[in-house]
């Protein structure tokens, strides 16, 4: 019974927060480092729900003074299904860092040089939003994903019977990430493309750790953040945001990215 009003207490703060407008976020993106002057491959950034461009400012932040260049994008996480997050926020944005690269791409051939790709770093349900837009429109110079803090089989917090409830403020994404077989998430096809998966085993949360099985980092289970096709690796002592503020995944990010 106290683990059931623990529960209730703590999804009600969250819906409170919502209808309050702290977690709901404008749309908008930053561009770092010189997309025409580098001479890496160009990174796009995306948050997890309810974030924002903040998130990631450390990452970014790194590969910025490891020479790469790219776009931090800043999505709202409430409104919308994650096919239309996709559609509306995530795919135009790709779609402008293609075209600047088919013309860098096309300068760098007639002066000998490799063809530059787009690469990813997404935390969170980021990773479901861009796990959707990369099965529906393949990218011809797609590089590397990496995926950090990934409820890549869905979180048991999504199962909760008072978030279908609150699933009005929450937001309609938070449904798609339940962990039952026929679940959104749970029907997206493993990434055919390079990957590389990271996530924490400590909790930051012990109220949600509660309606997950097994070990977590506050918000996903450890174990089913892995994908069959990706690389995996459990960052010690992280929890599912303080792993975005960590050297050693921006370490593993710049070796995987082969700076």
């Amino acid at each position: 019974m106290k683990k059931l009003i623990l529960k209730i207490f703590f999804l009600l703060s969250i819906a409170a927060n919502v209808d309050a407008g702290i977690l709901t976020h404008k749309f908008e993106t930053r561009e770092f480092g010189n997309i025409e002057k580098t001479d890496k491959d160009i990174v796009i950034l995306m948050h997890g729900i309810y974030g924002k461009l903040k998130d990631l400012s450390y990452i970014e932040k790194k590969l910025e003074e490891n020479g790469y260049s790219g776009v931090s994008i800043q999505y709202p996480t409430t409104k919308d299904d994650i096919q239309t997050m996709a559609k509306k926020y995530i795919e135009p944005e790709i779609m402008k860092k293609v075209e600047i690269l088919n013309k860098i791409n096309e300068k760098r051939e007639k002066e000998n040089k490799r063809k530059l790709k787009i690469n990813f770093v997404v935390h969170s349900m980021g990773s479901v939003v861009l796990r959707h837009e990369l099965q529906k429109n393949i990218l011809k110079d797609l590089g590397k994903v990496v995926f950090i803090s990934p409820p890549s089989h869905g979180s048991s917090i999504a199962d909760n019977f008072l978030t279908e409830m609150l699933n009005p403020v929450l937001g309609k994404a938070v449904k798609q990430i339940k962990t039952k077989e026929d679940s959104f998430v749970n029907k997206l096809d493993e990434p055919c493309y390079e990957c590389y998966v990271m996530v924490g085993n400590k909790t930051n949360n012990p109220l949600y750790s509660l309606m997950i099985k097994g070990n977590d980092d506050g918000m996903v289970p450890v174990q089913s953040a892995k994908l069959k096709n990706c690389k995996f690796k459990i960052i010690d002592g992280k929890s599912h945001t303080s792993i975005l503020k960590s050297d050693e995944v921006v370490q593993e990010i710049l070796k995987y990215f082969g700076n």
